[in-house]
């Protein structure tokens, strides 16, 4: 990827400096998809959205909040349909992480660093928001705002098994997209990991590791 850049490769403390403050913006805007993602498809299921609160919150009624939402609907809707309104920002995640390893695998992320780095922050958001349910909620002993407890309630699960088979398949998807997440900062901050490794044909030895090859 790197090789195909022209000029001088971005300096680590910059980059460094860019991520935290791409990381704090992301927090907002991951935030407002995951708040967001609840909001449309209770709207596509006959809600009305009377708040949205895309920002650390406090309420009476769920205490400290990153963010959320109130809805409105006259007809009682079934449990199903509640349990894939709270399900649906894991969905979106599993679609964002999915593309990012898409790009990140055919090698089609832009060439400048710093545009690398603001696309895996996107995707390292959704990996936190996948899998932050599972890891703050171990064992689900609290929490009004899990929404994998609130799914596991609207669905009706109880037995173990059916438990272990929601928060397994959440461990095994944040697993499966950890790799190419770290890939992909690999070879935003340290572009030699990205060199042609045919370029390395033999093993150098000497003093300083230079100026003596053996050749195999």
């Amino acid at each position: 990827m790197f090789e195909q850049q022209t000029g001088k490769t971005a300096d680590i403390h910059g980059l460094a400096s860019a991520g935290v403050g791409m990381l704090v913006v992301d927090f907002f805007l991951q935030t407002t998809i995951h708040e967001g993602s609840h909001a449309l498809m209770s709207i596509a299921n006959g809600y009305e959205i009377v708040g949205f609160y895309p920002y650390p919150t406090f309420s009476k009624e769920m205490g400290f909040s990153f963010g959320y939402y109130e809805s409105f609907i006259f007809e009682t809707q079934s449990p199903k349909t509640m349990a894939l309104i709270k399900i649906t920002p894991k969905i979106v995640d599993v679609g964002m992480l999915s593309s990012y390893a898409l790009l990140e695998e055919f090698d089609v992320l832009p060439n400048n660093q710093y545009a690398q780095l603001a696309i895996w922050t996107v995707a390292f958001g959704a990996w936190v928001d996948l899998a932050r349910d599972f890891c703050s909620g171990i064992c689900y002993k609290g929490g009004v705002n899990n929404d994998l407890k609130k799914f596991e309630e609207s669905m009706g699960y109880t037995s173990p098994w059916e438990k272990f088979a929601v928060r397994g398949t959440i461990v095994l998807l944040a697993s499966l997209s950890a790799y190419p997440l770290y890939n992909g900062l690999r070879k935003v901050i340290d572009p030699a990991m990205t060199k042609n490794l045919d370029m390395i044909d033999g093993l150098t030895v000497g003093p300083g590791m230079i100026g003596y090859r053996l050749e195999f």
